[in-house]
């Protein structure tokens, strides 16, 4: 292994890297710079593999030795921005991946990078001009629509967001997250029959995920199936019994078929685990208005 080609030991790595085996890519990258120890590209790559693992600490030393090597290097850039995004300092990943656009306007990574930071910031406009970007760049890469699509149903533009989640599901039938969205964005779009179709799907394509049901739940809501509804929200709440929001959406469906001891009990539930929760609040006044005009009847 010594006196290999560090040419041959880097390209074993990457192949190693790319088909998953982690520890045998390590090994192949730290014999590589333990012929050079500032050879930029594998330092580069080790340290992808090391946030890979979520060892943020280590890859930030690696990626900020690379760059102090080699300060003209975009890739490292990008992969820098990631690991500050993922240590919580958006900002600082924000100015790296600019940093690295600046170097490699064609590097799709670092606007994607540079998309996801600006989200944390809660700038969702500059998110979704870096996504479509990234996406120009990398056309075919359902990652990056998934990413837009969220952003774009956040900045209320439901049928861009519908757009791309199609492109989604083009790319990758089978992805579930994007059944969810897309049905959530034709329900803003008052699309009721095409919502239900795609809740139903994802909810049969992942019965043991309480995003599915809960979907669902919102979705028969929106068509007046309140029972149909109650019963989504149940199946959600067996596997996610914290889900809030869920207990919300069930409480608002027995109060409009007045069943108001059940959806004040679903409040109470939400209120021992939020005392804060305004939402909560506000039904539980919604339901004293409905009984006390009951019992003025």
């Amino acid at each position: 292994m010594a006196d290999a080609d560090p040419r041959q030991l880097l390209a074993a790595a990457l192949a190693h890297h790319e088909s998953g085996l982690l520890e045998l890519a390590e090994a192949g990258y730290r014999a590589v710079l333990r012929h050079d120890p500032d050879e930029p590209d594998t330092l580069n790559l080790l340290a992808v593999l090391l946030q890979e693992r979520g060892e943020i600490d280590q890859a930030i030393a690696l990626l900020t030795h690379a760059l102090a090597i080699d300060p003209e290097f975009p890739e490292a850039l990008s992969n820098l921005s990631r690991a500050r995004r993922m240590t919580g300092d958006p900002t600082a990943a924000a100015e790296l991946a600019r940093q690295a656009i600046a170097q490699d306007s064609e590097l799709a990574e670092a606007h994607v990078n540079l998309g996801r930071a600006l989200i944390e910031l809660g700038n969702d406009a500059g998110a979704a001009i870096a996504l479509r970007q990234a996406g120009a760049l990398a056309p075919g890469s359902a990652d990056i629509l998934a990413q837009l699509g969220t952003t774009l149903m956040r900045l209320s533009e439901a049928q861009a967001a519908a757009d791309a989640f199609s492109e989604v599901l083009a790319l990758d039938p089978r992805r579930v997250d994007a059944m969810i969205n897309l049905g959530l964005t034709m329900v803003e779009l008052d699309r009721t029959a095409e919502a239900l179709s795609w809740h139903e799907k994802a909810a049969a394509a992942a019965p043991e995920l309480p995003a599915a049901h809960a979907a669902l739940a919102v979705t028969l809501r929106h068509a007046k199936d309140l029972r149909g509804s109650i019963t989504a929200c149940r199946r959600a709440l067996e596997l996610a019994p914290d889900r809030c929001d869920i207990r919300l959406t069930l409480s608002a469906n027995f109060t409009a078929l007045g069943h108001f001891a059940e959806a004040e009990a679903c409040c109470r539930e939400v209120l021992s685990r939020d005392p804060n929760s305004t939402a909560a609040l506000r039904e539980l006044a919604g339901i004293a208005r409905h009984t006390a005009g009951d019992a003025e009847l």
